[in-house]
C-alpha cells in the first residue's frame, strides 16, 4: 500500500485541511506503527514515543470533538505502550493494522478527508457543500458494508482524477483500488458538482440509507485491537480525557 502526501505538506495547504493525513489515517489509522517498527525493532521506547508524536499530530486534525479526540489518542497510546512494554510484537501490530483497515474508521476518514480537502474549501454554495458531505458519508458507509465496491471510487471521483501517479494531488494505492486525484487548486466547482451527482447515484443504486454515517472512532479502534489480540488494551487513566 502506498499513500503519497506528507504531514508537513498537509499542514501547508488549504488552511490546514488535512485530507492526505486523514486519508492515511483512514486506511490504516496506525500505519506509523508498522513503519517505525521496521526501522528499529530493538528500540521499543524510542519507537513508541515517535509513534505517539505522529499520532498526536494526525489526530489533532481530525474532525472530532475534544473528548472523542482524547479517547482516540488514549486507545492509540495503549497500543504503543503495550509495544514499549513488550506485551505485543510486530505480528500483533500487523494484525491490529489489518483490523483497523477493515473497520468503519478507514472508509469514513478516507472519504471525510477528500470532503475536507476538495469540497468544503471550494466555491460551492452552502447547500451544495451539505449535499457533498452527505453523499461522501453515504459512500463511506457503502464501502464499509460492501454495498459499494472500493473500485467504484474511481468512477465516483473520475471528474477530478488524473493519470499522474505522483506529484501534487492525492494518490492512494491499495490492494483493492488506486485513486489518483488532481490537486484541489486544479479542480473546478463544476467538476466537484459532477462528483456529487455520481456519489449520490452510486449510493442510491446501492440502497445506502440517505443519512450521515456516524461512528464512534475510539470504540471502533478498541474493538479492532481486541479482535486482533483477543483482548482489550486498557488506556492508562492519565491518558483518558
Amino acid at each position: 500500500m502506498q499513500i503519497q502526501r506528507s504531514l508537513m505538506r498537509c499542514r501547508a495547504e488549504r488552511g490546514g485541511a488535512m485530507a492526505g493525513c486523514l486519508i492515511a489515517l483512514g486506511i490504516v489509522l496506525v500505519i506509523v506503527i508498522a513503519g517505525v517498527i521496521f526501522v528499529a525493532l530493538n528500540w521499543r521506547g524510542w519507537m513508541a514515543s515517535g509513534i505517539d508524536a505522529v499520532s498526536e499530530g494526525i489526530v489533532a486534525e481530525m474532525e472530532l470533538d475534544e473528548t472523542e479526540r482524547g479517547e482516540v489518542l488514549a486507545e492509540l497510546k495503549a497500543v504503543t505502550q503495550a509495544f514499549k512494554d513488550g506485551d505485543i510484537e510486530l505480528s500483533d501490530a500487523g494484525r491490529i493494522i489489518e483490523e483497523i483497515a477493515r473497520s468503519p474508521v478507514a472508509p469514513t476518514l478516507i472519504v471525510a478527508g477528500l470532503n475536507a480537502e476538495y469540497f468544503q474549501p471550494s466555491g460551492l454554495e452552502a447547500e451544495e457543500k451539505e449535499a457533498a458531505n452527505l453523499a461522501m458519508s453515504r459512500v463511506a458507509r457503502g464501502v464499509y458494508d460492501k454495498s459499494i465496491e472500493p473500485e467504484k471510487l474511481n468512477e465516483i471521483f473520475a471528474p477530478i482524477s488524473t493519470t499522474a501517479t505522483t506529484g501534487s494531488g492525492v494518490h492512494i494505492n491499495t490492494e483493492e483500488f488506486s485513486l489518483n486525484l488532481k490537486s484541489p487548486d486544479d479542480v473546478t466547482d463544476e467538476e466537484l458538482r459532477e462528483v456529487i451527482v455520481l456519489a449520490q447515484a452510486e449510493a442510491d443504486a446501492a440502497e445506502v440509507p440517505n443519512e450521515e454515517f456516524e461512528i464512534d472512532a475510539s470504540e471502533e479502534i478498541a474493538k479492532a485491537v481486541e479482535t486482533a489480540l483477543g483482548r482489550r488494551l486498557t488506556p492508562a487513566p492519565e491518558d483518558r480525557p
